[in-house]
């Protein structure tokens, strides 16, 4: 019985991937298959035959259907065959004490997700996580998890849980979309989820580089905006707690939003005219439909609305970089 299916996505990924591999290799992983799904047109596949060879690591190699990485996920999960998945992007590196922290907990097999902390490979400087809440370390449901997502008081990205392939069933990546398809899984997911192990501890490293796909915001808000409009009308149909819905409508979306405007007008992608009817508008929907006492709560992110235009003009017009605005991105 596989314990432990890895699946990796990769396109055009021959900087990065061997790397990933060897902090794997390094681990000593018992039962466990890696899945790798490709849609490069580098030698990506040749390194990882030619790193297979000489490791003779258990590893699998798929061609993806070129429709995103939601799709090439979609692809692992169907040929997978562990009892528990992990999503690692190819750039991602695992600690040397990653699969000793976390053996015994797949063993066990009664968590539904896994969930530790993770360091960010910022160039060459390392920023510390924390885990900054104190749920007990054992039995935490997962709409629970989501709401201390959506509050801010945690962090969940695709490779820092581990998920009971059973839980999944029949839920998939949203495919064709370049951006939102991990949060938009892992917030459903976490619907599903009865029991979370929670580990306060850093056992992997993000790489945050310059060049990776999420850096290009200004070109993705789109796609986030409709992978988290979809989040709130799956839990609106679940008619399941209620306070996720208020703070995705409250917290998550109108600050994506505000990313749209912001963007939009500064790349000259919409006119104003078209920017107000698309964006402000839905903006302020949010703002007539919610209670008195939310919206003070939020009163930064209105002002902020409110006063983006013009000030986007102004920055635009002395022809101010866009690295010097200060919005908050949640």
């Amino acid at each position: 019985m596989i314990n432990l299916s890895i699946i990796i996505p990769t396109y055009n990924s021959e900087k990065y991937i061997i790397n990933t591999l060897k902090t794997l290799y390094n681990n000593i992983i018992e039962k466990y298959e890696i899945i790798i799904i490709d849609d490069s047109n580098d030698n990506t596949i040749d390194k990882i035959k030619e790193f297979k060879k000489k490791t003779d690591m258990n590893i699998f190699i798929y061609k993806g259907k070129n429709n995103g990485i939601g799709s090439a996920r979609n692809i692992g999960i169907n040929k997978s065959h562990g009892r528990y998945l992990l999503f690692l992007d190819s750039d991602d590196e695992i600690k040397k004490n990653y699969y000793y922290t976390i053996k015994k907990y797949l063993n066990n097999i009664k968590y539904d997700i896994i969930f530790y902390g993770y360091d960010i490979k910022n160039n060459n400087n390392i920023i510390k996580y924390k885990i900054q809440y104190d749920y007990p370390y054992d039995g935490i449901n997962g709409p629970d998890i989501l709401i201390e997502w959506l509050n801010e008081n945690i962090s969940i990205w695709t490779s820092n849980i581990i998920i009971k392939k059973k839980i999944i069933d029949n839920l998939r990546y949203l495919e064709n979309i370049s951006y939102g398809e991990d949060q938009n899984f892992n917030m459903k997911l976490l619907e599903k989820a009865k029991k979370i192990k929670v580990i306060k501890k850093s056992i992997i490293y993000y790489n945050n580089r310059s060049d990776s796909i999420t850096k290009k915001v200004n070109i993705h808000q789109n796609d986030y905006l409709k992978s988290i409009f979809d989040v709130k009308y799956y839990y609106k149909n679940k008619n399941i707690k209620s306070t996720i819905i208020e703070l995705l409508n409250i917290k998550k979306l109108p600050c994506i939003i505000i990313n749209l405007i912001k963007y939009n007008y500064y790349y000259n992608v919409l006119s104003y005219k078209d920017i107000k009817k698309k964006y402000i508008n839905n903006y302020k929907y949010y703002l007539i439909n919610y209670k008195p006492n939310k919206v003070i709560l939020n009163l930064e992110k209105y002002l902020i609305l409110y006063l983006s235009l013009p000030y986007l003009f102004i920055m635009k017009f002395y022809n101010i970089k866009i690295k010097k605005f200060r919005w908050k991105i949640i």
